[in-house]
């Protein structure tokens, strides 16, 4: 269209008057560069799903698209768009919890296997000892295991306070026995529990059974926290330990929660899990021919061998029971081992 006509067009006239048609060509097509520009002032958010402005800053053309039926627009930077923005973008705490009142069950062997099983699956995560003051698990895991007293307030604030500040959103708790229900009642105290109730942090007990009649009571001491938290009932039979005998005695303890997942860790033959205690390394750095350190260890090609096939049954049991799930996706990373 030539100038003239531009110029006829958006006076409104029939007149190709030579001065309107040179405006038009010093200033451009006005109602082309108006379009223009409302055009480039939206542009689609695709992390945020929701309109924003950009070049004329329309605050009032910001929306969700998933909150526009029945509910008000809202501006950007307001507050509550930069809350539903935080809550996008940080990750939510995880917590494994590893404990049991009897002692003999385990315990250590499943955090070590938790442990292994993370970093398989290339998800960081940080654990705590609370067997003060030796701790076993950091024997193994030194570079991720601190240990801790829960009894006192000030470790208490270790653990607690910095589940929302870490970068390494994964946190395992290997309980020392006989603490088991005192920390069930810590978390309660503290208000973690209401913060798993709340969506704040994910938990998930494990909880390691021995076979005796002991450990059957305790499931039934456990379930009234069982509403906050996730619960996963391990049979460990690393001891050589056999619940035939009491399996009617699970299924009677286990009423009312029969929903909740079981797992079997298998048995590790004696001469394998000597091996790895006396190496002072992980099931998987074991298995891998690495010590403590990293370094080729020159271990036994048949413990080794041994050592990675019972690491597969157990890896077998977590991925039944979903881990995986339990963590936000996100923290998925490159683990740093």
């Amino acid at each position: 269209m030539s100038d003239r006509r531009r110029a006829a067009k958006f006076f409104g006239t029939n007149s190709c008057n030579p001065i309107f048609a040179l405006i038009i060509r010093l200033l451009g097509n006005p109602i082309k560069r108006r379009r223009q520009l409302w055009h480039r002032s939206l542009r689609y958010n695709n992390t945020q799903g929701a309109w924003v402005t950009a070049a004329l800053k329309l605050p009032f053309l910001a929306f969700n698209r998933s909150e526009t039926k029945g509910t008000a627009l809202r501006r950007p930077g307001s507050s509550d768009s930069c809350e539903q923005h935080r809550r996008s973008t940080v990750s939510v705490p995880t917590v494994f919890i590893v404990g049991a009142e009897k002692g003999g069950t385990g315990k250590t062997t499943t955090s070590r296997v938790l442990l292994d099983y993370l970093a398989s699956k290339n998800v960081l995560a940080r654990a705590f000892d609370t067997e003060h003051p030796s701790g076993s698990l950091q024997r193994f895991h030194p570079e991720v295991t601190r240990v801790v007293d829960l009894t006192e307030t000030s470790d208490q604030m270790v653990v607690f306070d910095t589940l929302a500040t870490t970068e390494t959103k994964v946190t395992l708790l290997d309980l020392r026995a006989g603490t088991l229900m005192s920390t069930l009642e810590l978390l309660e105290t503290i208000g973690f529990l209401d913060g798993v109730q709340s969506g704040s942090v994910n938990c998930t007990l494990f909880h390691v059974l021995g076979a005796n009649a002991a450990s059957m009571a305790e499931i039934e001491s456990i379930k009234p926290y069982l509403g906050a938290v996730d619960y996963v009932a391990v049979r460990n039979r690393i001891n050589n330990a056999t619940f035939f005998a009491n399996e009617k005695g699970l299924v009677g303890a286990m009423k009312g929660i029969e929903d909740r997942p079981t797992i079997d860790l298998p048995n590790l033959k004696e001469m394998a899990f000597e091996a790895v205690e006396a190496a002072g390394a992980s099931f998987r750095d074991f298995a891998a021919d690495k010590d403590a350190d990293g370094k080729p260890a020159g271990n036994s090609y048949v413990l080794r061998g041994i050592v990675k096939a019972w690491l597969s049954g157990c890896t077998s049991e977590l991925d039944r029971i979903g881990v995986l799930g339990r963590i936000a996706i996100d923290e998925r990373r490159k683990a740093r081992r």
